[in-house]
């Protein structure tokens, strides 16, 4: 599934899908920069023609690659019926650009970064072995928080021949210690080129914006409104804290703005029971704004002491 174009209430039974690119009817292709229309006759409100289009991009915002597409649409009935019509379509990518892209050890995506508006100049891909493009990248890259430099990752001998890379996976997260791979491919109006990775080591060295934790009161003994989690942040964020038994099990989650700077427990699990005496272990997550991540622990004893007199 690349793009999932449009989702919508039908009025009568599916008996047809018309296409069209720039007024011509019954196109089947289309290039970057044209828009494909894809018509449901009587689909819509009181029979109308339901409408819609696809500019070439995926789901994720992302021109997808040239090639052949199958354009389903389906449709199910009050009974649970379904009726689909396929077509084949050829989308045609012509844009240029220069991306990188970034893998961890596992071979997973983290990060892909495109630049549409680099220019290339005509002896771009030229050279002694057909490929101008060389990717360099310092073997080892320290993370920090946002406001810290990008790094350069140099694909060619122009002053202008980088891309920037903040540190960060697709989701703004700043990514973990280990080994990634750096990728540059080249995307002209007549050649796709990918250029062989490069292997780099990067260190997380994340400022310290939470100090100390603690838990009052420590032990509890049932008396008061509970037990509360306190620490220092010096940024804003967000602060999770999981709860777990002697046994590893999770038996409560907390979550509060990391500037707080507390959070209380009545020491009850999820379901609202009251938790039993022993052992516990919470572990605080912070997420800081600048999308970096602190994990620590706390051990928590429970005591509630027995009512009885003697």
């Amino acid at each position: 599934m690349v793009k999932t174009i449009i989702t919508a209430s039908t009025s009568y039974p599916l008996t047809g899908v018309v296409t069209s690119v720039g007024g011509t009817t019954g196109a089947t292709s289309f290039s970057t920069g044209e828009t494909f229309t894809i018509i449901i006759p009587g689909a819509g409100p009181g029979g109308s023609d339901l409408t819609t289009s696809w500019d070439g991009k995926t789901d994720a915002g992302q021109l997808a690659a040239s090639g052949t597409y199958y354009l389903s649409v389906n449709e199910t009935d009050t009974y649970g019926h379904v009726a689909d019509i396929t077509k084949t379509i050829t989308y045609m990518q012509d844009t240029t650009y220069i991306q990188l892209n970034i893998f961890n050890s596992a071979g997973e995506l983290v990060r892909s970064i495109t630049n549409y508006d680099f220019v290339f100049p005509p002896d771009f891909l030229s050279g002694p072995d057909g490929l101008g493009v060389q990717i360099d990248v310092p073997p080892v890259i320290t993370t920090k928080q946002a406001n810290a430099s990008p790094v350069q990752i140099r694909f060619g001998a122009r002053v202008s021949d980088f891309m920037l890379w903040d540190g960060k996976n697709n989701s703004g997260m700043s990514v973990s210690s280990g080994i990634y791979e750096m990728q540059i491919v080249v995307k002209t109006e007549t050649t796709l080129v990918v250029v062989a990775s490069k292997s780099v080591t990067v260190l997380e060295n994340n400022d310290v914006f939470i100090g100390e934790i603690k838990s009052v009161p420590n032990p509890y003994t049932g008396s008061g409104a509970g037990i509360k989690f306190m620490w220092t942040a010096n940024e804003t964020g967000n602060m999770a804290i999981s709860i777990y038994n002697i046994s590893g099990e999770l038996i409560r989650i907390l979550n509060t703005k990391l500037e707080n700077g507390s959070v209380g427990w009545d020491a009850t699990t999820s379901g609202g029971n009251i938790a039993s005496n022993g052992l516990y272990i919470a572990v605080l997550q912070g997420i800081s704004g600048g999308g970096n991540i602190a994990r620590m622990k706390v051990k928590v004893v429970i005591n509630r002491r027995s009512s009885a007199q003697f």
